[in-house]
């Protein structure tokens, strides 16, 4: 055949979707159409370990972590969205 399970390629329990519809047999034969990982950021490691930053772990350690990397000598912005196309606000909210 033309199909194939994908079980083993993906793990149902990380996405809001409800495997049931597309499993025949106690096969899954088709994993989420859109696997975004939004709200996501990208960071320089090297830059966190210059300056004694780490990854926050809830919403109020994002904040803080914003102004921690504004009051560093230098920092324009503590983020930014960079040249790419697209809505990079929407990117940010999507999750919300």
């Amino acid at each position: 055949g033309h199909l194939a399970p994908v079980g083993d390629a993906w793990n149902a329990d990380d996405f809001a979707v409800d495997p049931s519809r597309v499993t025949v047999d106690g096969d899954v034969y088709a994993a989420p159409f859109k696997m975004d990982l939004k709200p996501g950021f990208w960071y320089r490691k090297s830059f966190f370990d210059e300056h004694g930053l780490s990854e926050p772990e809830s919403w109020d350690e994002f904040m803080t972590l914003l102004d921690d990397i504004a009051a560093i000598d230098g920092v324009d912005a503590p983020i930014a969205s960079g040249n790419g196309t697209g809505w990079p606000l929407s990117d940010i909210t999507e999750g919300f």
